[in-house]
């Protein structure tokens, strides 16, 4: 063989030995790729440690599963605290004058905090959605709630309220095409079976009191609230829906904010308090720990936990008011807190395959 024969062989071993080497090293850059267009084509809001739907949480180490019980606990009293803040409130200002003072307050200091949290533009396209969102769960549901806790105690209320789980059942069924379980419509038929006792808790004795229907009300727009943000909740993280659903509604409440100006001079320095507070704490903290808490543990057992509010709600209008629930009331608001619980825990049916999805709730 010719010394050039020699060196052909050996320069095409060498090649032989390059193109193994190339295929051998395809696959594992074929999967980074693969990993890279992946996390490329997912919302925003299921990236890393953002994510806050609470599907595909991951695992919290001990400080973490601490940390996530802890939001879990300020979200709970804030949320409870809600229904007798009003009612103090209520006191010196008007209830749609109440309203416009707190999401104000709230829209403002969301802005300071938009950037450190995150919190980028919507889509143009997702605009009108984001306005309907904020009138139903901002507008509809605190002033119903407002004009509703004129006359119905704060801990009732909350027991009212309580039942928009059932509602948010509902209406998943009908739009989202999820199913209740035959525990899910008994949980339903036991919560509207306790709103029933409640209404016919009257001053006069059992007289149908129809201000529950202002509370229903209220009930009725953060349940049409919540199913129809979880669409958007595909593109955007839970904090920046919460944000600019707050956004949009103080925009429809906006009108009412004329006459702050005279309420806030005559009014009793506790209902102004009460005013701050609500904007602060239930308004911006209790989301916080909201969403902190939807990132760090398992969504089923934080929605659940909040059927906690309601009992919660009545000790601390107890202590904050001095309310007093009578018996039929009690009696109603467990029986409702009972389906509300019923219909949470076991009430919609999972798909084979698919990861059990609770309604997040907000505060």
């Amino acid at each position: 063989m010719s010394r050039s024969d020699h060196k052909q062989t050996a320069a095409g071993r060498v090649r032989i030995r390059a193109r193994a080497t190339r295929a051998s090293a395809a696959p594992d850059t074929g999967r980074r790729a693969g990993s890279r267009r992946a996390l490329a084509a997912a919302p925003r809001g299921a990236r890393g440690p953002r994510a806050v739907s609470g599907e595909g949480e991951r695992p919290a180490a001990g400080g973490e599963r601490r940390g996530a019980l802890a939001a879990v606990v300020v979200t709970i009293v804030f949320s409870a605290s809600v229904f007798a803040g009003i009612r103090a409130g209520l006191r010196s200002y008007g209830p749609f004058q109440l309203v416009a003072f707190r999401f104000i307050l709230a829209s403002l200091l969301l802005l300071a905090l938009a950037r450190p949290l995150g919190v980028g533009r919507p889509r143009r396209r997702d605009l009108p959605a984001l306005l309907a969102l904020g009138f139903c769960g901002i507008g509809a549901y605190q002033v119903a709630l407002a004009i509703g806790e004129q006359h119905v105690s704060a801990g009732v209320t909350s027991m009212v309220v309580a039942s928009q789980t059932i509602m948010v059942a509902g209406l998943a069924t009908v739009f989202l095409g999820e199913r209740l379980t035959g525990l899910g419509w008994l949980g339903a038929l036991i919560g509207v079976a306790g709103v029933a006792i409640i209404s016919l808790s009257g001053n006069r004795g059992l007289t149908v009191d129809l201000q529950v229907l202002w509370p229903l009300l209220a009930a009725l727009g953060s349940s049409v609230y919540f199913v129809f943000q979880k669409p958007l909740l595909r593109r955007y993280t839970a904090l920046e829906m919460t944000t600019w659903c707050i956004w949009a509604g103080t925009i429809f409440v906006l009108p009412f904010a004329w006459r702050l100006p005279a309420q806030i001079a005559a009014a009793q320095w506790s209902a102004t308090a009460s005013v701050v507070y609500l904007a602060v704490f239930p308004g911006v903290v209790a989301y916080l720990a909201w969403t902190y808490a939807l990132a760090r543990a398992p969504a089923s057992v934080v929605v659940n936990a909040l059927c906690l509010v309601p009992p919660l709600a009545v000790v601390i209008a107890f202590f904050w008011l001095g309310e007093r629930p009578t018996w039929l009331e009690l009696c109603g608001g467990l029986v409702t807190v009972a389906g509300v619980a019923l219909v949470g825990w076991k009430g919609m049916a999972v798909a084979r395959g698919e990861p059990a999805r609770s309604a997040p709730r907000a505060p």
